[in-house]
């Protein structure tokens, strides 16, 4: 099977039925045609009036309907740019230091509130229902509920 410009020799022959030389001959593909920025967008945008045909554009036009339908897609998408300004643009960026002065927050403790321990209650919504703890919540408690739970995702 021959591919694209891969050679392939043709004997010439005499009528005698001798070999005088071989010609080769390249088959090449013929080029895509590379449509205009200005005729991808006025086939896009008439394609998208109300009522237009985009099958009918294509043909009226001589393309393949799904080439429009292509150029629809990434024109709705903002990717059908004239070229050279499908780059992003880049905008200027300063990077100043952060002070060295840095004050940490003073650590404050928790607050104590002096409720009936029946009162408290530690609701968790699981996919699978929801937990409800009453009574004394301790910090030890809820850390080992949610290193429980982390570990049971996993």
């Amino acid at each position: 099977m021959l591919h694209a410009y891969q050679f392939s020799t043709i004997p010439v022959v005499r009528p005698e039925s001798t070999v005088i030389s071989e010609a080769p001959v390249v088959k090449k593909r013929p080029r895509r045609p590379n449509f205009p920025y200005e005729f991808k967008i006025a086939l896009v945008e008439q394609s998208l009036q109300p009522g237009a045909c985009v099958a009918q554009i294509a043909r009226e036009n001589g393309i393949n309907d799904n080439l429009l339908f292509n150029w629809r897609h990434q024109y709705r998408k903002g990717g059908l740019l004239p070229s050279g300004k499908n780059m992003p643009a880049l905008l200027p960026v300063t990077l100043t230091p952060e002070p060295d002065n840095k004050i940490p927050a003073p650590a404050q403790e928790p607050e104590q509130i002096n409720t009936p321990s029946d009162s408290l209650c530690c609701e968790l919504v699981l996919p699978a229902g929801t937990l409800r703890l009453k009574g004394k919540l301790t910090p030890a408690l809820l850390q080992t509920l949610i290193r429980e739970i982390k570990g049971s995702s996993h």
